[in-house]
């Protein structure tokens, strides 16, 4: 199982009660289906990043729930692979099912059956299917043996599975059963429940994040003192970086495009110790704001500098007790490293792209545009924190 992370969640029991769209009519067009499916992923990452977690177990079962009801599915299991005697197994985090499945499922583990394996005996061509990275779908009467009597001695008629991968790598894959009919799901139904599997799968990492900074009491916050300005035009992403940030002490504000970042940044330039900068944006991207920023920083460098000599005028007429004086003067300092470090870049704001662009190419026109690192999304804390660190520590 997995181990819940001790913060405040949202009852959402209610909530979930009320969610007609889970349950999809059979007569449905395709287009309101993918619509429903569309709404459901939503749901499930409001419900992930929410601020006010409190059971984080329930919190995913409750997010298994919402994918599950959005396409009729009876059961969703959620499985993370790992490594163990040169084999791939996976082996289950957590599960949803309907109610009139319980009592099938309870007997199942009432006769110890595993949820823990070695991948090839479900997958002999799993090889095949990360390469492709593409979901397996299994009508079980159809299967070879021993798959087909395994799976139909169950009941089940009809099997999702769908691969998640993380910065690159197989992390696990979230699979759909269906035991009362067969389900047949559409290629965009498919990639919208990879979405919401990924989005569960990035919770869960975080989630281990979190407690892991929370094992060691006597750890003070990472970045305390320290202002980041996360800019993206989605809500949820912008929840998503705050929740990932807060247990680390720092100050977070946040803008909903490029524009409004720069125009934040030009009224206080000395406010932030970083940006965190989405790229693809209305009114203004973040490439542009990216460079809009550095052209800003270097224009107060030049400003800064031309203070620096005035300054460095007065003290060659006052002596060492003048300047020192001077040096006591909040914000002169920061003339004055300028000119010490001999570096015109002394004063620039580090800026970190997060982009679903993962391409070489992506990245060095975020480096052209003037920014320092670049982060994947979905964005995962570990990653996040490591990526911030370079700049913050």
């Amino acid at each position: 199982m997995l181990n819940p992370a001790p913060v405040k969640r949202p009852i959402v029991q209610n909530r979930i009660s009320r969610a007609g769209y889970w349950f999809v009519p059979a007569s449905e067009s395709q287009v309101n289906r993918q619509e429903r499916l569309l709404k459901a992923v939503n749901s499930v990452a409001s419900c992930l990043f929410s601020r006010e977690i409190v059971d984080f177990n329930r919190t995913v079962e409750d997010s298994l729930c919402i994918l599950g009801r959005s396409v009729n599915a009876e059961h969703v299991v959620i499985w993370k692979n790992y490594m163990a005697d040169d084999c791939l197994r996976v082996s289950r985090l957590a599960g949803w099912n309907s109610p009139d499945l319980a009592e099938k499922l309870s007997k199942m583990m009432n006769q110890q059956v595993s949820w823990d394996f070695p991948i090839e005996e479900i997958l002999p061509n799993w090889e095949k299917m990360l390469e492709e990275q593409k979901p397996e779908y299994f009508i079980c009467k159809n299967l070879h043996e021993p798959f087909r009597s395994i799976a139909l001695n169950k009941g089940i008629h009809s099997i999702l599975l769908i691969p998640i991968f993380s910065q690159g790598n197989y992390w696990g894959f979230i699979s759909f059963f269906n035991y009362s009919e067969q389900r047949l799901y559409t290629g965009a139904e498919k990639e919208l429940l990879r979405s919401g599997g990924i989005l569960i799968a990035s919770a869960i990492e975080n989630n281990k994040n979190v407690m892991e900074l929370q094992q060691d009491k006597n750890k003070s916050p990472l970045w305390q003192g320290k202002t980041i300005l996360a800019v993206d035009d989605n809500k949820i992403n912008r929840e998503i970086v705050s929740v990932l940030l807060e247990k680390t002490g720092v100050a977070i504000e946040t803008a909903v495009n490029g524009a409004e970042a720069v125009t934040m940044f030009k009224e206080n330039p000395g406010k932030y110790n970083l940006i965190l900068m989405d790229i693809e944006m209305p009114e203004m991207d973040g490439l542009d704001a990216a460079r809009e920023i550095r052209k800003l920083e270097a224009e107060l460098n030049s400003e800064k500098k031309n203070t620096t000599a005035l300054i460095q005028k007065v003290f060659e007429y006052t002596g060492s007790d003048a300047l020192n004086n001077i040096k006591k003067i909040p914000g002169l300092m920061d003339f004055f490293k300028i000119k010490e470090n001999g570096d015109s870049n002394a004063n620039e704001i580090p800026i970190i792209a997060m982009t679903t662009n993962i391409f070489t190419s992506d990245i060095q026109n975020c480096l052209k545009a003037g920014m320092n690192a670049h982060v994947a999304k979905p964005i995962y804390a570990e990653k996040l924190f490591k990526t911030m660190q370079g700049f913050l520590n």
